[in-house]
């Protein structure tokens, strides 16, 4: 506020894991706080006017001190219920008619108050929200906290309550992958301000520190639902296609718990002229994961389907000893499959690549590795690398892939509620 921009290079020193500050700063200008420009060796971040009238009322925001350590005990301790009751407690003063600051807040009637009210009713909402789907058939009090959930909507009068209600809960579990990273939010300071990576400090044998893993998967299997039917069409003209053209099978790298697999198999066989000739030209169904557990749980999910398959771990990173695996374990040659992936790219480990000097490709997203940061030059070239090394083995029947994508934080800012990206890229 007093000197209208800052620099990163000027905010940043040993106590420091840089990256995530980067993330953070980025973050608000998503929101529309700030601007950034990025310079050759430094990021210039400026306040705008927007900015400044935001930031003259974040005294609002004061709520999340208060509840941001239960949340992380609710989100790591798997949505329990003494936490949640505890989170209702602490929060139960906003649900007052006509005298709570969510309804002053909407009574504003301007562009900011209308936003802080959002994130307020988001905060207080989303861990309730979350207990009735993922507990749902565990309580017998569901109807105290449906009751409780619609007392803090009707703060706005301009809603129909019980519609948005129901259009949130049954939008849940797309909730349950930003809220299996609460802990990073809950402990911001640490996570930004320390000599110490919060995250990659652990040993290997703890459990992850950062993330609820079991809510993240159970989110991620609600929200990639929608995305696997954006597909169908893709599958389906592959499929249909003169047979001896098709390729073998499908192998899907980083095949999680098996369901894009399962939902694959089944397309084809129900829905294709494949389907009709599997006694002459069967249908090879191969999963890789770099996690034996997955690869347990995906075994035994496809297995209940009546589904035969092929498991081996593999990564993401390393397609040539893909390559070499499936030929040794499986005869089978890589290039006579249909490659799948849903939403792992981005989840590669980043490692240093040569660096392409003559780009034309440029981003103003954040970037960061295990605290340091990754500038643009770097991720792009990074992901071209990643890119070239799948080429050759895709280049006969190609490589389908789901994948999320960062926005520019100007796009982003100027289409405020109309995208996710900003849960996307600061848990990310």
């Amino acid at each position: 506020l007093e000197d209208r921009q800052i620099s990163l290079n000027a905010l940043f020193n040993n106590n420091t894991q840089v990256g995530y500050l980067n993330v953070a700063l980025t973050s608000l200008c998503s929101l529309g706080i700030l601007n950034k420009s990025i310079e050759k060796d430094d990021t210039i971040f400026v306040l705008t006017s927007y900015g400044k009238k935001f930031l003259m009322q974040i005294d609002y925001y004061n709520i999340f001190e208060q509840i941001k350590l239960n949340l992380k005990d609710f989100i790591l301790n798997d949505i329990c219920s003494y936490a949640l009751y505890k989170h209702i407690d602490l929060v139960k003063g906003y649900s007052k008619n006509n005298s709570s600051i969510l309804h002053s807040l909407y009574e504003n009637d301007d562009d900011i108050s209308y936003r802080i009210a959002k994130h307020l009713e988001g905060i207080i909402l989303y861990p309730i929200i979350l207990f009735i789907s993922y507990n749902r058939n565990d309580q017998d009090d569901i109807k105290k906290l449906e009751e409780f959930i619609k007392k803090v909507l009707s703060q706005n009068k301009y809603i129909n309550v019980e519609k948005t209600y129901q259009y949130i809960l049954s939008r849940a579990k797309s909730y349950g992958v930003t809220a299996s990273y609460q802990p990073i939010l809950s402990d911001l300071t640490k996570t930004i301000f320390s000599t110490k990576n919060l995250i990659y400090s652990r040993d290997i044998n703890q459990k992850e520190v950062h993330v609820n893993r079991k809510l993240n998967v159970w989110g991620s299997g609600g929200a990639h639902k929608t995305y696997f039917n954006k597909i169908d069409s893709i599958i389906t003209d592959i499929f249909n296609s003169p047979i001896e053209k098709q390729p073998k099978g499908i192998a899907d790298m980083g095949c999680g718990d098996g369901m894009f697999l399962e939902h694959i198999y089944k397309l084809i066989t129900q829905n294709t002229l494949r389907g009709q000739h599997l006694d002459k030209y069967p249908l090879l169904i191969f999963g890789a994961d770099l996690n034996q557990e997955a690869l347990d749980v995906a075994y035994l999910n496809l297995k209940k389907a009546h589904i035969e398959s092929n498991f081996l771990i593999s990564d993401i990173s390393n397609p040539e000893k893909y390559k070499h695996d499936l030929n040794d374990m499986f005869s089978i040659d890589i290039k006579d499959l249909l490659h799948v992936r849903s939403f792992l790219d981005h989840n590669r480990i980043f490692q240093k690549v040569q660096q392409l000097t003559d780009l034309s490709y440029k981003t103003s997203c954040a970037y960061a590795f295990k605290g340091n940061l990754i500038d643009s030059e770097e991720i792009i070239s990074n992901l071209i690398y990643h890119l070239n090394q799948w080429k050759k083995h895709i280049s006969k029947h190609g490589l389908l892939m789901l994948e999320l994508h960062g926005v520019d934080p100007l796009i982003c800012a100027e289409n405020k509620f109309k995208t996710p990206t900003i849960a996307y890229e600061a848990t990310h």
